[in-house]
């Protein structure tokens, strides 16, 4: 039987990726209403 146990890294990455994204999301859409003011 073999696990996945050969790139746990890659999961760590794809995780982070997408809450990177989402903070970039968030600091867009708060940096474009700062500027609508």
């Amino acid at each position: 039987m073999i696990k996945k146990q050969r790139r746990p890294i890659e999961e760590v990455n794809s995780s982070s990726m997408a809450d990177i994204a989402f903070l970039l999301l968030v600091f867009f859409l708060v940096t474009t209403t700062i500027s609508m003011d």
